[in-house]
Order: C-alpha cells, then sequence, then structure tokens
C-alpha cells in the first residue's frame, strides 16, 4: 500500500507507473487491453484502473491523450475501447523529469491518509523502499 503513494520521481503511484508503462510500450492501447495487462499481475479492481486513465485524460495537463478520436463521454463504459497514447508530459513524468502532482494535484486517501493538492509532505522512496518526507 505504501507504494501507492506519489513516488519522489515524478509523483506517480507504482500502479499508475504501470498503467503507463504499459500504454508507452504500445504507443497507442486501447484503455480496456492496458487495464486487462495491469490486471494480469495485480489484485486490483479494473474501475480503480479505468479511473486512473480518466483522471490522467481530464487532468489540468493531461497524461494521455487519445490516439484515435473519441466522441463518446468518458465517465461511459465506452471509454473502455478509446484508443490512448501518453501526452508529451505522460512521458516526462513516466520518466521522473517533471512531477503529476506538481503539476496536476492530488486528491487521495491511502490508509487513512488524506493526499491533497499539489505538494504533498509524504513520498514513496523506491531506492530506500519506505515512505520518506518530500523536500
Amino acid at each position: 500500500m505504501l507504494q501507492e503513494y506519489p513516488w519522489l520521481h515524478g509523483g506517480l503511484s507504482r500502479l499508475e507507473r504501470k498503467l503507463l508503462r504499459v500504454i508507452q510500450a504500445e504507443a497507442e492501447l486501447q484503455a480496456a487491453k492496458a487495464v486487462a495487462t495491469v490486471l494480469q499481475t495485480e489484485t486490483v479492481g479494473d474501475l480503480l484502473l479505468f479511473d486512473m486513465l480518466r483522471d490522467f485524460d481530464s487532468a489540468p495537463n493531461p497524461i494521455v491523450r487519445y490516439a484515435a478520436p473519441f466522441t463518446n463521454k468518458i465517465n461511459s463504459y465506452k471509454f473502455n475501447s478509446a484508443m490512448l497514447t501518453l501526452t508529451d508530459t505522460g512521458r516526462r513524468v513516466l520518466s521522473g523529469k517533471d512531477d503529476h502532482v506538481t503539476l496536476n494535484g492530488v486528491d487521495r486517501w491511502i490508509g487513512g491518509v488524506h493526499l491533497h493538492g499539489h505538494s504533498v509532505p509524504w513520498r514513496w522512496d523506491e531506492q530506500h523502499q519506505r515512505i520518506v518526507r518530500s523536500r
């Protein structure tokens, strides 16, 4: 659960990074295929992953965009068939050159802790495998 805190470099959680890497590996990928790929190795609900993709698309600085026209409502099940690709911002965030939380903010509860805003006091440090106070 601690790895779901924003990481020190890039501000994405472990699942968010995994989801974006699946899309990056294919250049463009259907939302449902990206979610299904992550679900092969994770025990989380598909709705959580679809919500992550929707949030990435609707963020002030989008992390993903539509690779093909999508005219349906984003909150519809039809979003599952949307073809997605990373934006330049998404590639920079995934590589750790930009920070998702700083750019787009966060509003997430993790284990009783509410992370909210564009600057959060706690981050996951992958190198040391622990939560650290952000600078």
